[in-house]
């Protein structure tokens, strides 16, 4: 009986964030999963916040190669926009407009 061959490889580690909490009515939550059309409705894609060249320590320039000596500037934390573009989105979730969100500045 022939085994098969396993091979290892180390992993890099990975930050993971997870967020909890009790939700009232899950019939109001909103997931990362992009969502169609329906029944006529406009689809709209949203970015939300300023983008930029700030990819220094991304996982996308390691991949893409785009950074190779390190040159790109590190993405920079705005402590008083960051909360308040929070708190913009999580209104339009809870009214009701946003029908899928997604950070994807990972």
């Amino acid at each position: 009986m022939s085994r098969p061959l396993l091979f290892l490889r180390s992993l890099l580690f990975a930050l993971l964030i997870t967020g909890m909490g009790i939700v009232a009515d899950v019939g109001r939550c909103v997931t990362m999963d992009a969502k169609g059309a329906s029944s006529g409705d406009a689809t709209v894609l949203v970015i939300v916040g300023e983008t930029g060249m700030h990819l220094g320590g991304s996982h996308w320039s390691l991949v893409a190669g785009i950074d190779r000596d390190a040159s790109l500037p590190m993405p920079r934390v705005d402590l008083e926009r960051g909360p308040a573009i929070a708190a913009a989105v999580a209104k339009a979730i809870r009214s009701g407009f946003v029908r899928s969100a997604h950070d994807p500045s990972e």
